[in-house]
């Protein structure tokens, strides 16, 4: 199957790849966006998303994972997400070994912005 991509962020196509950006021993920021190939609401918040590198400075990075394709479903964290689109931000995985932030909802920019920021 082919994958749909939903921004421009980097892909992360297996579970592999996910958890080698989240577990990370620095302490800049991970952001996830997952998708799915058949989501409107995906498209309609398109720009908006495509915008938030732009705002942040560049020790927070996007990915997108897009849960129809690969292996990623069989990574906990995306396998624990029950809609899209869904962000999980995080920081200091190693010490904590869970997100900082899980963002799963229709009109998430507002919200992600305001979590990214109480980590900076």
């Amino acid at each position: 199957m082919s994958a749909k991509y939903h921004s421009n962020y980097r892909k992360l196509n297996s579970s592999g790849d996910q958890i080698s950006q989240y577990n990370r021993s620095d302490s800049d920021i991970v952001v996830i966006y997952y998708t799915s190939n058949n989501s409107p609401v995906l498209d309609e918040i398109k720009s908006d998303v495509n915008s938030l590198p732009q705002i942040f400075p560049p020790n927070v990075h996007f990915f997108e994972v897009n849960k129809s394709i690969g292996d990623n479903e069989m990574d906990p964290e995306c396998s624990n997400i029950n809609t899209v689109p869904a962000f999980k931000v995080f920081k200091d995985y190693q010490t904590f070994e869970s997100p900082a932030y899980v963002v799963e909802d229709t009109s998430p920019i507002n919200t992600l912005v305001s979590y990214i920021n109480t980590l900076l």
